[in-house]
């Protein structure tokens, strides 16, 4: 895959998973709104049962006390008015729960969409994982002072009766290893060492550095850290939260996360 291709793909992913975001936060503020509706339409509905109860209760007074006929048109307009509010509240209440399944069902399909999203680019990023093998920097050395053993000649050694070797001094990152730490090269400066070495500099800085988004606590240049901080700072990385349960830590998305806390 050359870097062009690399360039758009990561600016596709990305500007589709900001495109998702947004019609699923845009879907949850409608969603809200309806259910705040829906919450205000069952206070009426208990308002039309009071009255309902109300003009009941009237007529069968009225009716106790012989004076039906003289209240007979009032009733018949109330109970008219009060039929025809039953039927406009009930069409709307199954309206609006109509319409909020509907917008339920959408939200459901754009986070499927958005985890799908969230895998393809992590894919993407193992697949650079695997260019930047081929592509190692050779290993430099420290240069170290001589000690007065390693400048001593060849004739001074034959007179001693010895023969002295000049020990190559461990190199920087020798001394790291044997220390136990990782080195961690952030991802975005393995794009971007892999795309100026095919001549795309301008390409990294123009499509992808202007819209790449550092994530939390990870360092932006290249650093040597334990096993468990070079682990972190990966998962980091690929958008992933850390959820601790039980002693045992575990990574996963924000939604991920958002479950296991409710299970």
């Amino acid at each position: 895959m050359d870097k062009e291709s690399l360039a758009d793909e990561l600016e596709e992913f990305s500007n589709q998973l900001l495109d998702l975001r947004k019609k699923i936060e845009a879907l949850d503020n409608t969603i809200s709104g309806r259910k705040s509706i829906q919450s205000l339409l069952g206070f009426f509905g208990l308002i039309l049962l009071l009255f309902l109860f109300t003009l009941a209760g009237g007529i069968l007074l009225t009716t106790v006390l012989g004076m039906l006929d003289q209240y007979s048109d009032l009733f018949f307009i109330a109970i008219f008015v009060l039929a025809i509010v039953w039927i406009v509240y009930f069409v709307g209440s199954r309206i609006l729960i109509k319409t909020i399944s509907a917008h339920s069902t959408l939200r459901d399909k754009f986070s499927e969409q958005l985890e799908e999203t969230k895998t393809k680019i992590d894919k993407m990023k193992t697949l650079i994982d695997k260019e930047e093998q081929t592509l190692k920097e050779p290993e430099t050395e420290q240069i170290i002072p001589k000690t007065p053993a390693q400048r001593m000649s060849s004739s001074e050694a034959v007179e001693r009766g010895t023969e002295k070797e000049v020990k190559k001094e461990p190199s920087f990152e020798e001394e790291q290893k044997r220390k136990g730490l990782v080195k961690f090269v952030p991802v975005r400066l393995k794009i971007r060492e892999l795309m100026m070495a095919e001549g795309h500099d301008e390409t990294f800085d123009s499509k992808i550095s202007k819209k790449w988004k550092k994530a939390k606590d990870v360092p932006s240049e290249i650093t040597w850290g334990t096993p468990e901080q070079v682990f972190e700072w990966t998962q980091k990385e690929k958008g992933y939260v850390k959820f601790v349960d039980d002693g045992k830590a575990k990574w996963g998305t924000k939604e991920q996360v958002a479950k296991w806390r409710r299970s």
